[in-house]
This record gives C-alpha cells, structure tokens and sequence, in this order.
C-alpha cells in the first residue's frame, strides 16, 4: 500500500534529512495526517453503497487526500528536495 510506504520508508528517511525544526513538523504532520484517511478507508471498506454516509465519506476521503498531496508537494518534497532526497529536480 501507499500509506504503507510512506509511513514505513518515506517519512523515517525525511526526518533523517530534516534538521530544522519546522521542517521536522512538516514531515510529523505528514505521517499523521494518515490517521484519518486510514480510519475513513477502513469505514468505507466495511459499509455499502447505500449507507447514507458512504458519498459523504467518500467526499470527505477525497478532499483530505487532495490537501495532503497538495501539502506535501508545496512544502515537504521542496524541503527534501533542497537536500538531494530525490537526485534530481522536481521542476
């Protein structure tokens, strides 16, 4: 899984590249912001269609998903990639 990879891999490999302080609390609010998404999945992945909150849900899963990734590529991977994480350019 992807949320797997991050918190196993990605986020242990960012706090060793991160010294600063802020930068750190980027990469920990990353790893965090993953608490909720893994509890909305989990509730999606036991309910039906016609639940009345699985488009809410669904709604909600999908707004979270886009303001993380929209975080992590605004401020994490500029931080990581300003210290060679990724061996090239993201541009």
């Amino acid at each position: 899984r992807h949320t797997s990879l991050e918190l196993d891999v990605f986020y242990p490999a960012a706090h060793a590249l991160l010294v600063d302080a802020d930068e750190i609390s980027i990469a920990t609010t990353s790893a965090v912001e993953h608490e909720p998404l893994l509890a909305l999945m989990g509730m999606l992945e036991q309910s039906s269609r016609e639940d009345p909150l699985f488009v809410p849900r669904i709604e909600v899963l999908r707004r979270h998903v886009a303001r993380h990734f929209a975080e992590e590529e605004g401020q994490l991977f500029r931080e990581l990639e300003a210290r060679g994480y990724f061996g090239y350019s993201l541009e």
